[in-house]
């Protein structure tokens, strides 16, 4: 499971996720990444460009 949130899961939604979904693993944002994902600007209309980064990682991340 992809963790695209600017804050941690807790152990009873992580254990929630695992039991519910039979997710395995998680995978959390590089700290570069994840910074620019908490930070997007409010005024921005339209965001598709802005994480241009964060959906290549996505896309090419081996796991």
């Amino acid at each position: 499971m992809f963790l695209l949130i600017s804050h941690e899961i807790d152990e009873i939604q992580e254990k929630q996720a695992k039991e519910l979904y039979g997710v395995r693993c998680f995978i959390r944002l590089p700290e570069e990444l994840q910074e620019e994902w908490s930070n997007i600007p409010h005024e921005m209309d339209e965001v598709r460009d802005y994480i241009s980064d964060i959906k290549e990682f996505i896309r090419f991340r081996q796991y």
